[in-house]
């Protein structure tokens, strides 16, 4: 019995070594070759440093997480918004709105922006959304 143990302990540890020694997976690749992120976190920040609207800057009031939860349910209804647009970052600040991201075209960059002004007004709402480039 305590042969059969030491065997399974051996058999265990040598799969778990193996395993861990796989390669990482290889990263993705576009049609051209060149590496690109599966994200856009480089892309949100702009540029602008610290001062640029980032979801990590999220104010925790609780008037502010009203404003996020407003539009975003707004945003999320609309069935005519592409999956991009429903993602798009809304970032609130002292009730201060910014729209962040990629969308499909402008007149998906209007409506977000117009579901943000419903709840907070066109003078508290800075649309910074992104029109996709077509190719």
């Amino acid at each position: 019995m305590k042969r059969l143990y030491l065997v399974s302990c051996l058999s265990l540890s040598t799969i778990c070594v193996s395993s861990a020694q796989q390669a990482a997976p290889a990263p993705n690749a576009g049609h051209s070759g060149k590496v690109v992120n599966a994200d856009n976190t480089a892309h949100n920040a702009g540029g602008q440093g610290d001062k640029a609207a980032t979801a990590d800057k999220q104010s925790n009031d609780p008037n502010d997480i009203g404003i996020v939860q407003k539009i975003r349910a707004s945003v999320v209804q609309d069935k005519a918004l592409s999956f991009d647009a429903k993602n798009s970052k809304i970032i609130v600040n002292g009730g201060m709105v910014t729209l962040r991201g990629p969308v499909d075209s402008e007149q998906e960059k209007n409506a977000v922006a117009e579901k943000a002004i419903q709840v907070v007004g066109k003078a508290k709402v800075k649309n910074e959304l992104e029109v996709k480039a077509r190719h």
